[in-house]
């Protein structure tokens, strides 16, 4: 089945992220010619933010929210907690890949807003940025702009990398399990963030104490994250952990 996709294009007054069906399967074809390729992305961070605030200008203006009818091609979500998982960065990333084994964290440096699915910006360690796609229907993101603020950390496990047109690309998460959002206010997020990257060790016991914390926050991702981990590294059988 042909992708929902997003791509840049010369909207005028309607939002470029708003595509026909002829686009969206002109961007498929092109995809397969593409697929491991390197993602580049040539429109500079500037120019993505300008045309970002302008489709949350024109979405204000729209009274209806429009649901795309193009399906996405269906894939098994990531299995693996981030402690198993190797980190790699945006320049890593290849086109209509699945990069399994690996994950990515960025920072939201802009407000989401919500068309067929949600949208926003993140940048990495490098400098890099790239639009992010939720494309799950889910309480905790869909109509609520509050769960993805500016400043937020992400953590993308197994990230999906797709080609969004000629020197374009998007990642694209359409499982929730794949994705932790993690508030700049929350203090947890150093701790998973180190955790993740290797270079601190944490006990089943540490973690479900800081999701206890987490939760009483309504830190509710940093909470879920630490839960999981908790489970995961706990020994077998042990009643504490049941």
């Amino acid at each position: 089945m042909i992708l929902t996709q997003m791509t840049l294009v010369e909207a005028g007054e309607n939002n470029s992220y708003e595509l026909s069906p002829d686009q969206h399967r002109h961007i498929y074809e092109a995809s397969s010619n593409g697929q491991g390729g390197i993602a580049m992305q040539k429109q500079s961070e500037d120019d993505l933010l300008a045309v970002h605030y302008k489709n949350i200008d024109l979405s204000k203006k729209s009274k209806h929210a429009m649901r795309e009818f193009v399906l996405p091609v269906a894939y098994a979500p990531s299995s693996l907690s981030l402690d198993e998982l190797q980190k790699i960065s945006l320049k890593d990333l290849k086109l209509e890949t699945h990069h399994r084994g690996g994950f990515i964290t960025g920072r939201t440096i802009v407000h989401p807003y919500q068309c067929s699915e949600i949208i926003t910006i993140i940048k990495g360690d490098g400098g890099d940025i790239v639009t992010l796609i939720l494309g799950f229907e889910d309480d905790l993101y869909s109509g609520n702009t509050y769960s993805l603020p500016i400043n937020s950390t992400v953590a993308i496990k197994e990230p999906y990398c797709k080609y969004n047109g000629d020197g374009d690309f998007v990642i694209r998460v359409d499982h929730p399990s794949d994705i932790a959002v993690l508030r700049g206010d929350d203090p947890t997020v150093s701790m998973i963030m180190q955790f993740a990257s290797g270079s601190i060790e944490i006990t089943p016991t540490q973690w479900r104490n800081a999701g206890d914390k987490a939760y009483l926050e309504k830190e509710y991702s940093s909470a879920i994250e630490c839960y999981t981990q908790a489970l995961d590294n706990a020994p077998i059988g042990d009643i504490l952990f049941v």
